[in-house]
């Protein structure tokens, strides 16, 4: 079985709209990101709930969320990139998804990637901890300039940190 999503907020960035046009395209989920320009990082409790209200009284479900984790500096603090890793690792679990889509970070423009190789993988792996311990799965996509925006790249941290909450 397959599941079509897709990211709404290329539809509309209000979620009245966002509704209706998935349900003319007979679509019951969608990778959730944001609403009325707000990224689902950036969304309060109730914020998430209200948004959760509407999906399911109208019969779409979120097939995961498509957070900006690791879209930023390799030189972000460790801290803060976890901090944000619980909060959509919450978030996914009240939206009731199991898939959150990260990213591998960016370095700094000139350098080597493989220069920052192990701080790449501790950060994933820290992520991926986290993800371990509220059974989600973190799912990684490729963008130029990030780390993982080679296939061998990805492979590599991939099999370095060898789990089943990071694909």
């Amino acid at each position: 079985m397959f599941r079509l999503s897709g990211f709404a907020d290329e539809i509309s960035s209000v979620l009245d709209e966002q509704v209706k046009t998935l349900k003319e395209a007979g679509l019951d989920f969608l990778e959730f990101r944001s609403v009325e320009g707000v990224n689902v990082l950036e969304m309060s409790d109730s914020q998430i709930s209200g948004i959760k209200r509407v999906l399911s009284d109208n019969g779409i479900g979120v097939s995961a969320i498509g957070s900006p984790l690791g879209k930023s500096n390799i030189d972000e603090p460790q801290s803060q990139v976890l901090e944000k890793t619980k909060r959509i690792l919450e978030i996914a679990n009240m939206l009731e998804t199991k898939y959150v889509r990260i990213f591998s970070f960016f370095m700094p423009d000139g350098s080597s990637p493989e220069t920052h190789r192990a701080e790449v993988v501790d950060r994933l792996a820290a992520m991926t901890a986290l993800a371990e311990k509220s059974e989600r799965v973190l799912v990684h996509e490729n963008e130029r300039g990030i780390y993982g925006d080679t296939s061998a790249r990805c492979k590599d941290f991939l099999l370095e940190i060898n789990s089943p909450n990071l694909r």
